[in-house]
């Protein structure tokens, strides 16, 4: 290939796959080269796809907090919240919280001056977490 040409996956519209081709060696036929494209957009949308729900709240009851997480995974803590919001899992303080209304046997007036929430929201979060 000349030096500086896009890759077959750009030219069909991956744009995240824009590869020189200078520093890698040339393939002896054109199935290699489409295996090792392929090869690419797997491990992309891997890395895209990295995280999972139960890893993720694993992680979550290990640290607690998203940049702690982030910390220990070595992304940026809104690297996290983004994966936390794509799943649908509420921040770690809240989870508690829940957790905790729900197995209360206390009333939800109780409830409320404890955690500073009004009636309602107690009994919508018995009745979201039951």
């Amino acid at each position: 290939m000349q030096p500086n040409k896009k890759s077959d996956m750009y030219i069909r519209g991956y744009s995240n796959a824009a590869i020189s081709f200078d520093y890698i060696p040339d393939f002896s036929n054109k199935q290699e080269k489409m295996d090792f494209e392929e090869g690419l957009k797997d491990g992309y949308n891997k890395k895209r796809n990295f995280m999972d729900s139960t890893t993720l709240k694993d992680l979550q009851r290990q640290y607690g907090s998203d940049q702690k997480i982030g910390q220990h995974l070595h992304v940026a803590r809104q690297t996290v919240f983004k994966w936390r919001k794509k799943l649908g899992i509420p921040a770690c303080k809240f989870i508690f919280r829940n957790t905790e209304i729900c197995q209360s046997k206390l009333s939800a007036s109780e409830l409320s001056m404890i955690y500073k929430l009004s009636k309602s929201q107690i009994y919508s979060i018995r009745k979201r977490f039951q």
